[in-house]
C-alpha cells in the first residue's frame, strides 16, 4: 500500500483486488468464533488450495449485506487477513446471488479457511509453491490406472492393483473394416492403450486429442515434467514419466494403420460391458471401419509424437522416423478418401452399440494434420493442401474430439520459430489471442468469475471449461498478459470446488469430491474410494441419464444446470470419466504450476473489467476530523476508517453522500465506504 499519496483512489486498472478494498495483514492474534466449523456449505475456495504468486478467490452464496472477510489460520483460527468483497451478482444457471472475495495479495504459505463473520467458514485449503503438485501427479497417473493389457501391481497402483485385462492380442477384423489382405475375422495384435472412458473400448479419435494435450503440456512445461517420479512402471527409465504414460497410448495407436494407410476407428467390443472388472471382461474385441477424422487425427498425433521423440532418438532408436512415415501414409490415404465417414448404425454382424465418435466433418481434422506434419517436417506441401493461397485461415474454436482444428493452431505457436521462411505465419497470433479472450470474457462475465458459460453446462462440461482455459493459457505464454493466465487458475478453482454445488469434481481431491464415478473399475473393485486423479464431466443440464438413474433410484437433486450433477454411478451425463477430459487438466495444473515454480509474471486479479462504474470517493482532513464524500452523489451506507494493521477506529452507517468521523489518529489510514453497489475503499497519509 502506498503511502506517498496523500489520497490515491483504489481504482487503478492493474490493481490486483476484485473487492476494491484494501485488505491488511494483522499483527494482532484474534480467535476465529467460527474457527471450528467443518464449512458452510454455500462458502467456496479451492479445496486444493492456492498458490502464492497467483490469483486466489472465494465464493459466497446468499452473501450478506456486509461484504467484509477475513482468512483464518487452520487450526486455530488466527485473523491473519482481512477484506471486502465485490459486489453482489446473480447467475441464473444456478439462481444463485453470489459476492466473491479475493485475497490475491495474501502470500503466506500455510493452511487457511475463509471466515465471513455471521456466515461461517470455508473448507480448509493450503498455499503453498507447490500446491498443485499432489494433483498434477495424480492427474497423470489415472491414465496409468486405465492402461489395457497390463496388471496394476500393488508396487504402482496400492489398493487399486488389479489383474490384467484385455490383452488385445488377437483382436478381430470387423465386416466393415475387411479387405483381401485382411478379411473378415482376421487376427490382430492390438495391444496397450487406455480404456477410453467409464468403459473398456479404445478409440483413437478420442486418443488424438487426450494424447496431444497430454505432449503439449510437456511441450509448454518440459522441466517441470521432467522433475514428477509417478511412481509407474517406466520411472527407472531414461524417459520422463509423462512421456511414458503417453507412450503407452501412442504404441496401440501405432499399430491400427492399415496396411493402406488407413486407420480403424476404433477397438471394441460389440457392447459395452456390465461393471466387472478388466479382466472379467471376455466379450470379442474387434477393429472396426477406418474413417478419415480417425486417420486424419492419427496422421496428426504421430507427425507430434515424432517431432518430439526426436529428442530421445537414444531411448526409442528410429521411432521418430517411423512415426513420421506413418503419419504421412495416413494423410495421403486420406486424401485419397476424403469424406469417408464412421457411421455406426451401419455395422452388422455382429452390430457394433459402443462409443461412436461420429463425426462426418473432417475439415478441421485436416487443418491439424497439416499443421503437424508442416511442422514435424518443414514442408509446405501439408500447409498449402489446406491453405491453398498460402496465407493461413479457417475457423478455430474451442477443441474438443470433434474440433480439432486449434490444436494445430496452438502446436504451431508453440514452435513458431520452425514455421518462419516455411509458410505464412501472419494472422496466427491475433487467432489464438481472439479466441483466448473470448474465455477470458466468459471469466469475466461470470459472476463466480470462472470461465463458464451457460452453453457450456452440458455433456463434459468439466472438459469445456478446462479447454478454454488452456485456450487462455496458450496466450498468456505467448504475451505475458497474466489475466489469461487468470482463466486457467480460476477453472482450476471451479474443478476442485469454488462453484456453485461446492464440489470438487476430481476424485480424491477436496473435501468433497465423487466417491461413485460411472467408471468400471472403481465401481466394480470393492474398495470405497475411486481411483484419484479422475475427472467428473461435471454439470449437465440435459441429464440424459434421468431415466437410467431414477430406475436405479438415483435422482438429480437439482434441475438447474449449474446444479445438474449427481454422485451415482449410473449416471453417465455428468458423473462418467474420460480420458479427453483429464488431458486438459493436466496441461493446466502443470503449466501453472510450472510458472509458479521457474518464476512466471506476477499475478494481477483479473477483474478490472469489473471496476467500472463504481463509486468514486473523496476524503478531507481536519484535525482529527475526517469527512467522507461520494462524488457521484451515490448514499454511503456504510463508512469504516481502519489503521494499516487493520483496527477499525470508527465506524458509522449516514445513509447519505456524506459523513464526518471524529476522533482520527494522525498517519495512514484505510477508508472504506459500502454503497448499494458493495464495497469501495482509498488509502490516505500525510496528514
Amino acid at each position: 500500500m502506498p503511502t506517498q499519496d496523500l489520497e490515491r483512489q483504489d481504482t487503478d486498472p492493474e490493481d490486483a483486488v476484485i473487492s476494491r478494498s484494501i485488505a491488511v495483514t494483522l499483527s494482532l492474534g484474534i480467535t476465529a468464533s467460527f474457527a471450528a466449523d467443518r464449512g458452510n456449505p454455500n462458502l467456496h475456495a479451492n479445496q486444493v488450495g492456492y498458490l502464492p504468486g497467483q490469483v486466489k478467490a472465494a465464493a459466497l452464496r446468499l452473501a450478506p449485506v456486509d461484504s467484509s472477510f477475513q482468512i483464518i489460520s487452520e487450526p486455530g483460527g488466527e485473523v491473519v487477513y482481512e477484506g471486502f468483497g465485490g459486489p453482489k451478482k446473480y447467475w441464473s444457471p444456478a439462481d444463485d446471488t453470489v459476492r466473491l472475495y479475493d485475497f490475491t495479495a495474501f502470500r503466506t504459505p500455510g493452511t487457511y479457511r475463509v471466515q465471513v463473520p455471521g456466515n461461517g467458514v470455508s473448507y480448509p485449503f493450503e498455499i503453498s509453491p507447490e500446491v498443485y503438485t499432489p494433483a498434477t501427479k495424480a492427474a497423470i497417473k489415472s491414465y496409468y490406472y486405465q492402461r489395457a493389457s497390463i496388471a496394476l501391481t500393488a508396487e504402482f497402483a496400492g489398493k487399486w492393483a488389479r489383474a490384467a485385462g484385455h490383452p488385445d492380442n488377437q483382436v478381430l477384423v470387423h465386416g466393415s473394416a475387411a479387405t483381401p489382405e485382411r478379411p473378415r475375422g482376421f487376427v490382430l495384435s492390438s495391444p496397450k492403450g487406455w480404456y477410453d472412458a467409464g468403459d473398456y473400448n479404445k478409440y483413437v479419435v478420442n486418443s488424438g486429442i487426450s494424447t496431444w494435450t497430454l505432449l503439449d503440456a510437456y511441450l509448454m512445461s518440459p522441466a517441470y515434467f521432467d522433475t514428477l517420479n509417478l511412481n509407474i512402471p517406466e520411472s527407472s527409465n531414461d524417459l520422463p514419466d509423462l512421456l511414458d504414460e503417453a507412450l503407452w497410448n501412442i504404441d496401440w495407436v501405432y499399430t491400427m494403420q492399415d496396411l493402406d494407410g488407413g486407420v480403424y476407428h476404433k477397438l471394441t467390443t460389440a457392447k459395452f460391458s456390465g461393471f466387472v472388472m478388466p479382466s472379467a471382461d471376455k466379450a470379442v474385441r474387434y477393429v472396426v471401419q477406418k474413417s478419415t477424422t480417425a486417420t486424419l487425427d492419427y496422421a496428426a498425433l504421430m507427425a507430434q509424437t515424432s517431432r518430439i521423440f526426436r529428442k530421445f532418438e537414444a531411448q526409442r532408436p528410429g521411432f521418430a522416423d517411423s512415426c513420421l512415415a506413418r503419419a504421412i501414409r495416413a494423410w495421403d490415404w486420406a486424401a485419397a478418401n476424403p469424406s469417408v465417414a464412421y457411421i455406426q448404425d451401419s455395422l452388422t454382424n455382429p452390430t457394433v452399440a459402443t462409443g461412436e465418435y461420429g463425426d462426418g466433418r473432417s475439415s478441421d481434422e485436416r487443418i491439424w494434420a497439416a499443421m503437424e506434419l508442416t511442422l514435424a517436417t518443414r514442408r509446405d506441401s501439408f500447409w498449402t493442401a489446406v491453405f491453398p493461397t498460402g496465407k493461413f485461415s479457417g475457423t478455430f474454436q474451442n477443441p474438443s474430439w470433434n474440433q480439432v482444428s486449434t490444436l494445430g493452431l496452438m502446436s504451431a505457436l508453440n514452435a513458431i520459430d520452425s514455421l518462419v521462411g516455411v509458410v505464412d505465419t501472419s494472422g496466427m497470433r491475433s487467432k489464438l489471442r481472439s479466441i483466448g479472450t473470448e474465455a477470458r470474457n466468459r471469466m469475466l462475465l461470470n459472476p463466480y468469475l470462472v470461465p463458464v458459460g451457460t452453453k457450456d453446462l452440458s455433456w463434459g462440461s468439466s472438459s469445456t471449461i478446462a479447454n478454454y482455459a488452456l485456450l487462455a493459457f496458450h496466450w498468456y505464454k505467448l504475451s505475458a498478459d497474466t489475466s489469461y493466465r487468470s482463466v486457467a487458475v480460476t477453472a482450476l478453482d471451479w474443478l476442485y470446488g469454488r462453484n456453485p454445488l461446492g464440489v470438487s469434481f476430481v476424485t480424491g481431491f477436496g473435501q468433497i469430491s465423487p466417491m461413485h464415478p460411472h467408471h468400471r473399475p472403481s465401481g466394480a473393485d470393492g474398495i470405497v474410494e475411486p481411483i484419484p486423479g479422475l475427472v467428473a464431466g461435471g454439470p449437465n443440464g440435459q441429464r440424459q441419464d434421468s431415466a437410467a438413474c431414477e430406475a436405479e433410484g438415483a435422482s438429480y437433486p437439482y434441475l438447474l444446470s449449474a446444479l445438474s450433477w449427481i454422485d451415482a454411478e449410473c449416471s453417465y451425463a455428468s458423473n462418467e470419466v474420460a480420458i479427453n477430459w483429464n488431458a486438459p487438466l493436466v496441461a493446466l495444473l502443470g503449466g501453472i504450476q510450472a510458472d509458479e515454480i521457474y518464476g512466471g509474471a506476477t499475478a494481477v486479479s483479473p477483474w478490472k473489467a469489473h471496476r467500472s462504474g463504481w463509486m468514486p470517493i473523496g476524503v478531507s482532513r481536519k484535525g482529527s476530523s475526517l469527512s467522507v464524500l461520494s462524488k457521484d452523489g451515490t448514499p454511503l451506507l456504510e463508512v469504516r476508517v481502519m489503521s494499516a494493521s487493520g483496527r477499525t477506529l470508527a465506524r458509522t452507517e449516514p445513509h447519505s453522500a456524506s459523513t464526518t468521523l471524529e476522533g482520527i489518529p494522525a498517519g495512514l489510514v484505510v477508508v472504506a465506504a459500502r454503497s448499494a453497489q458493495g464495497w469501495v475503499s482509498t488509502s490516505s497519509a500525510g496528514f
